[in-house]
């Protein structure tokens, strides 16, 4: 019996230029909060700063969606409470 296994290549997309400073990454909330088995919505993102999330349409082969973003400071910024 083979019990070799052959590696699964992951390709990484270029991140955005067109995102305002700070955006390297976007993190949506709802798949953070799946991760972390929280409830990350706009409500809890309250607290955070104006340059810390925005709302973009993300685009799909289904359609369109307004999505909240945040940035990694605000991934920090939530986990330490």
């Amino acid at each position: 019996m083979d019990k070799s296994a052959s590696p699964t290549p992951f390709h990484r997309q270029p991140s955005p230029t067109h995102f305002p400073p700070g955006f390297r990454s976007l993190i949506l909330p709802r798949d953070l909060g799946r991760l972390m088995g929280w409830l990350l919505n706009e409500r809890t993102t309250r607290k955070l700063d104006a340059d810390q999330h925005m709302v973009v349409t993300l685009v799909d082969g289904q359609g369109e969606e307004e999505a909240l973003v945040m940035s990694e400071s605000a991934v920090y910024a939530l986990m330490k409470g």
